[in-house]
């Protein structure tokens, strides 16, 4: 307004045009010169909202520097939803049109810093001010590649690899001749940690490339801090170049400064190990001391991969893993979804029960439950389902968010592991599972292809985990127990089922009523599969036998008061594949009777002839066979009680809660009696 103001002096045409030329250099010399000013301003900005008031004051003299100092403050300034909120700000979006314009004029060396802040910013806007701006930046920087240095060539590679919208082919093969061109000028760790962090994330294969990266590493290994050596260790595990002399040279420098080693880098050496499945008891143990030494530096993303690095190379220490709750526990607060999921799989797999990690993170996880990744939420519950964790407010708030999506829009891998946790829990409602009479089985195996796990293998999880909670879904059943699938399911695992795909296909089949048409015409198809199946089953029983043996022998000895010993069988093995703890049989009249062999007069999947006989099956129930802190029987447990009743058998369960309270022989004499509902003891034969 105050330059308008001379111009109603201005005679004739020449002298206005005078007035407006002379407007324009002064303010140009005016912004020259106040550019290191309107830095200084933009670097002191401490919130995003400060930054955005100098943004706006200032934005019509912003030179370069300016606009990239800007993007970089955004990067550095903020939480994640606090810069996600810039997208919909007005001043951002008229800083993003100052920066696209000013683009076609950076050098290759201002277009690699403007590529760094966008990548570290993480922005998701969809505005067209910031597509425009990412479009210019692309395709300039395209045209720049190769007159970068190899320090900013590092940097743009990284740039690249953490920002989906500035990769494209060209680009990174661009870069990869660069720094195959410009590869003796690499001279230092932090450079080589940059390349190599940036091309293993973008899973770049050029042998050529890597040759010269590793050459210039070896050469000048004393200039790496020990942090970049485990950058650069991490990465080579990615690449799977675990066998190059760079590994190794790697390998020895690290052990030699490990405790010099931060949270971030204890975490990236522990799974590197675990990725290449190299599990160095000498280095793991090194790497606890320095852990122990330096758990406070350890953050949520640490925290977490440390622990599930450690289980996936079966490396368990009670003293580290009491230090990783406990430091964890502090820190909950911060831990993402992911994290949460990570941390208490790895407790979980490796069955270290810590209370007081389950309780927090089942509170921690309630509350972010409704929008959490599928994932985490899968991974969560099948946590809680590995040792049994019983939380019904987390059960009631999962069943809330199974029920708001339709099953087919979960992939297949999160339903499996959270039908298992409902199925170990014994607990679902009506609405979830009255779903799965509409499912075709053909959509899941037409869907997303799960990484870890065949299709199929989560088919038979999914209809095993509904066997449990005594759902049987026919168009399901009749899918799975077909010719055809088990065919493609033994392909597509390799020529073998697993054994606990086996054991479920099991527990499937003597679940289903045989004499029904619809499953009966597969009965003789099927049959030498499904005594493969039961065999497996029966091993496996075996092999997994976890009651007390003081308990169980206890038991033994008060039984044998009523049944003598030789009319009782330990561990007896059932022709229908189930292990059961204690056996015998009585005619009836109650009096005990020899067991008969029964292996060679059963037919598959067909109840037992009663023959005058009562048979009996003791179960010895320890805590295993409960959910945590709680009187009720998991699924599984439930499952075989209901199998054996259904053959013929009349079990008999005996909780470990139950026995403890028994103080005398008397006491526990007539509990058992009890139980077998006689007041007599069973006379013998």
């Amino acid at each position: 307004m105050m330059a308008l103001s001379y111009y109603k002096y201005a005679v004739n045409r020449w002298q206005i045009h005078y007035f407006i030329t002379t407007k324009r250099l002064v303010a140009s010399q005016l912004s020259r010169g106040d550019g290191v000013k309107i830095n200084r301003e933009i670097v002191g900005c401490n919130s995003l909202k400060e930054l955005m008031e100098v943004t706006k004051l200032h934005l019509q003299n912003f030179d370069n520097v300016n606009v990239i100092t800007a993007f970089d403050r955004i990067s550095r300034l903020g939480l994640k939803h606090e810069r996600t909120k810039l997208c919909d700000d007005r001043i951002f979006a008229r800083l993003c049109q100052v920066a696209t314009f000013k683009s076609e004029a950076m050098t290759g060396q201002n277009l690699s810093h403007m590529a760094w802040s966008l990548a570290k910013s993480k922005l998701n806007c969809q505005n067209w001010q910031y597509l425009d701006l990412i479009h210019v930046v692309k395709k300039e920087l395209d045209s720049h590649i190769q007159s970068l240095s190899i320090q900013k060539l590092a940097l743009t590679s990284w740039s690249v690899a953490n920002f989906q919208q500035l990769k494209t082919d060209t680009i990174i093969d661009k870069l990869a001749q660069a720094i195959i061109r410009r590869g003796e000028q690499i001279k230092t760790g932090h450079d080589i940690n940059q390349l190599y962090h940036a091309f293993a994330k973008l899973r770049y294969h050029n042998n050529r490339l890597y040759e010269i990266i590793d050459k210039q590493a070896e050469l000048h290994l004393d200039t790496f801090s020990i942090q970049e050596a485990a950058g650069v260790y991490h990465s080579l595990s990615i690449l799977t170049r675990d066998d190059t002399k760079l590994w190794h040279k790697l390998s020895v420098f690290i052990r030699y400064h490990i405790l010099k080693l931060d949270g971030r880098g204890i975490a990236n050496i522990a799974w590197s190990l675990a990725n290449i499945g190299n599990k160095d008891d000498t280095f793991l143990n090194s790497l606890k001391y320095a852990a122990l030494e330096k758990m406070k530096m350890l953050g949520p993303d640490a925290l977490a991969v440390f622990a599930w690095s450690l289980v996936t190379l079966d490396y368990f220490d009670r003293k580290l893993f009491d230090a990783i709750a406990k430091e964890s526990l502090k820190q909950l607060r911060k831990f993402s979804s992911q994290n949460l999921s990570n941390l208490l799989l790895a407790y979980a797999k490796s069955n270290y029960m810590i209370p007081k990690l389950f309780d927090s993170v089942a509170d921690a996880t309630i509350t972010k439950l409704p929008v959490m990744e599928s994932q985490a939420v899968a991974n969560i519950a099948l946590s809680f389902a590995k040792v049994n964790f019983d939380s019904q407010i987390f059960i009631d708030t999962l069943l809330c968010r199974m029920n708001q999506k339709h099953l087919i829009e979960w992939k297949l891998h999160d339903l499996a592991d959270i039908m298992y946790f409902f199925a170990k829990m014994n607990c679902c409602d009506t609405t979830l599972l009255e779903q799965f009479d509409n499912v075709n089985v053909a959509d899941w195996l037409k869907g997303p292809q799960p990484t870890r796990f065949m299709p199929h293998e989560l088919i038979v999880r999914i209809l095993w985990s509904l066997i449990v909670l005594d759902k049987h879904p026919k168009n399901i059943i009749s899918t799975v127990l077909s010719p055809q699938f088990l065919r493609e399911a033994t392909t597509a695992c390799g020529g073998a089922l697993s054994n606990e795909m086996q054991c479920q296909l099991h527990q499937i089949a003597l679940s289903i009523d045989w004499k029904n048409q619809e499953f009966n015409s597969n009965l003789n198809l099927l049959r030498s599969d499904l005594i493969k199946y039961r065999q497996t089953f029966s091993s496996s029983a075996q092999s997994s036998l976890s009651t007390s043996y003081s308990f169980h022998m206890d038991v033994v000895i008060s039984l044998e008061k009523i049944i003598p010993s030789e009319f009782l069988r330990n561990e007896y093995i059932t022709p229908f594949g189930y292990t059961t703890d204690l056996y015998f049989e009585t005619d009836l009249l109650g009096a005990a009777l020899q067991p008969q062999d029964l292996q060679a007069m059963t037919k598959a999947y067909v109840p037992l002839p009663d023959n005058g006989r009562q048979r009996y099956v003791l179960e010895v129930d320890g805590k295993t066979h409960f959910l945590r802190n709680s009187e009720e029987y998991t699924g599984p447990s439930r499952l075989k009680s209901r199998h054996l009743e259904k053959f013929g058998y009349n079990v008999i369960q005996i909780p470990y809660f139950e026995w403890a309270i028994l103080e005398s022989s008397k006491s526990k004499l007539q509990y058992l009696n009890l139980k077998l509902g006689r007041d007599e003891k069973i006379s013998s034969r």
